[in-house]
């Protein structure tokens, strides 16, 4: 008898990595804003906290990104409606262009 093993496919292997997971929000464009400034988010470190890290250490103004970060977390994994989505866009806008 012949064991034959099963390679993921590759939506497996992306879920698996981290990606696609689930989706990603407007918070990420910001998070690129402070990685172009030089800083960068460690692996693995959760958003709110890196951004709570860098609030305390005064490295970066990131204090109105702080109140966003429930609104990233419900978009991202539970259930948000268009209203929340919108206000995380235009908090995360403001902030872009303000930076």
């Amino acid at each position: 008898m012949r064991c034959h093993r099963l390679r993921p496919t590759a939506a497996a292997r992306r879920t698996r990595a981290g990606r696609d997971a689930a989706p990603d929000t407007d918070l990420r464009r910001a998070e690129a804003v402070l990685a172009r400034a030089g800083h960068r988010r460690p692996p693995g470190r959760p958003l709110g906290v890196w951004l709570h890290d860098l609030h305390a250490a005064g490295t970066a103004d990131v204090a109105d990104l702080l109140p966003l970060v429930p609104l990233h977390n419900r978009v991202r994994f539970g259930p948000a409606d268009d209203a929340e989505r919108r206000r995380l866009a235009e908090g995360v806008g403001a902030w872009v262009r303000r930076s």
